[in-house]
């Protein structure tokens, strides 16, 4: 029984834990490792991402300058800072998600991640 509960009390931490855009969701089949570049010049050490989860930012107002994607077979994709710009260019979005599939990048929005969010909890 306090195992059970242990369990439930951090699925409700994990669960109320605060996050900001932007967003990247990894919607491919298989798990990558992430490398981010921001704007301020900060970094995130490369990030596992199982299939079909999210990562969002522990702080206010980052914008990506670059997203560095690696596939399970060591494949690298490189997504620069001019082709974030200009996918940034065609939308006014502020609140960015960056969704990651087998072989591109797009950006979403809110919607986007409301949606990954509803699949998640059915």
């Amino acid at each position: 029984m306090k195992s059970f509960l242990l369990i439930v009390l951090c699925l409700l931490i994990v669960g109320c834990q605060r996050g900001y855009p932007p967003v990247i969701l990894n919607n491919s089949t298989a798990g990558i490792e992430v490398t981010v570049t921001f704007d301020d010049g900060s970094g995130a050490n490369e990030i596992g991402l199982a299939p079909d989860t999210a990562f969002l930012q522990n702080r206010q107002g980052l914008q990506i300058r670059e997203i560095k994607a690696k596939d399970a077979s060591g494949r690298l994709r490189t997504y620069g800072f001019a082709e974030l710009s200009n996918a940034r260019a065609n939308r006014n979005i502020k609140f960015e998600v960056w969704i990651l599939s087998n072989d591109a990048i797009r950006l979403g929005d809110e919607t986007d991640y409301r949606d990954f969010l509803r699949t998640k909890k059915a």
